[in-house]
């Protein structure tokens, strides 16, 4: 094998390997923001969920809480999302006895 074919072999090697590390490293990056984003990805994909027409008085969090139990027995809250703008909707999340978690949006103004 002289020093040509050498060199050759070693190149195709190199960027055989830089395609593949590159791919993965693809993979990896729009995985983990996939990850990161998920909130955003969430709201511009479902967007129906999160909007809610704004009202003059609000319900309390005592009602949307008997509101959301009432419709789920048996369900604990795991967490309460507040809305951060008079447009989006109050999420509520559930865990079943199952263990399996359940998001329910609530209209904060009904």
């Amino acid at each position: 094998m002289n020093a040509k074919s050498l060199r050759h072999t070693a190149l195709t090697l190199h960027a055989t390997i830089g395609i593949l590390a590159g791919l993965l490293l693809i993979i990896i990056s729009s995985t983990g923001a996939a990850i990161v984003f998920h909130h955003e990805i969430d709201h511009f994909l479902n967007p129906n969920l999160w909007v809610v027409s704004p009202q003059p008085s609000t319900a309390t969090i005592d009602q949307a809480i008997a509101t959301t139990q009432a419709a789920h027995p048996g369900q604990s809250i795991q967490s309460i999302q507040f809305p951060k703008n008079p447009d989006q909707a109050l999420v509520i999340t559930l865990e079943t006895p199952q263990g399996q978690h359940l998001q329910t949006f609530i209209d904060p103004y009904t």
